[in-house]
């Protein structure tokens, strides 16, 4: 209870904009949690110190206690703590475009997310890990993210999200020259989305990206239909 409550204090506190008796309260309240072994409480005083020390742009204090919050919520098995925790670390570090340093904990937090249930996040955050691979010129794992991208948003019937995971497939295939009707066969399943979904300026965007590469395969006819 007096956790609670010091806790709860302090986050009046903060919401007054008192960093300083924040502050207070909340070493108070890591004291007495320390002191009584309340691990799912020292957790939420680590995330709560390293919120506040990322808005204040206290950075490497801040990954610090999110690296901490992260050992303890593996330690005690607190899901999620383990989530925020991650969560945080990879904000940060692609905030301050560290994106090598984030990688492994983006790809940790893909399977947590996996593991949770949670395919929205995860579909979201492979998007991100496939933009730093991207990056790297490493065109498979790319690949591989977008696929599942794809998978995700049509578990949960997200159609606006398919057809972004099915162009970014389409383009991937056309950078690497190789895969020409694996690009239609993607740019096609997208305009049947776009169709279903009555966008007709994308419908547009995406019959000339076809044309286009039937064209380049010097199937004239096709292209022309289109």
């Amino acid at each position: 209870k007096q956790c609670l409550t010091l806790y709860t204090i302090a986050a009046l506190h903060s919401h007054l904009g008192d960093d300083e008796k924040f502050l207070e309260h909340m070493e108070r309240c890591y004291d007495v949690a320390t002191k009584s072994r309340l691990c799912i409480q020292l957790t939420w005083n680590l995330l709560g110190f390293a919120k506040f020390h990322q808005q204040h742009s206290n950075i490497e204090k801040s990954l610090s206690y999110y690296k901490d919050a992260l050992d303890l919520g593996k330690k005690t098995r607190y899901a999620e703590g383990i989530m925020l925790a991650l969560g945080g670390l990879t904000e940060i570090l692609i905030t301050q475009g560290r994106d090598d340093e984030a990688f492994s904990y983006l790809k940790e937090r893909v399977s947590f997310l996996h593991n949770q249930g949670d395919y929205r996040t995860e579909a979201e955050v492979r998007k991100t890990v496939a933009t730093i691979e991207e990056g790297r010129n490493n065109v498979s794992e790319e690949v591989q993210n977008w696929n599942a991208v794809r998978d995700l948003k049509n578990r949960l019937g997200d159609d606006e999200g398919e057809l972004e995971a099915l162009e970014s497939l389409a383009r991937l295939c056309r950078v690497q020259d190789s895969f020409p009707h694996q690009a239609l066969e993607f740019y096609q399943e997208a305009l049947l989305i776009a169709q279903k979904k009555g966008d007709s300026s994308k419908q547009g965007i995406l019959l000339n990206s076809i044309a286009v590469l039937e064209w380049t395969r010097a199937d004239y006819r096709s292209a022309l239909h289109y």
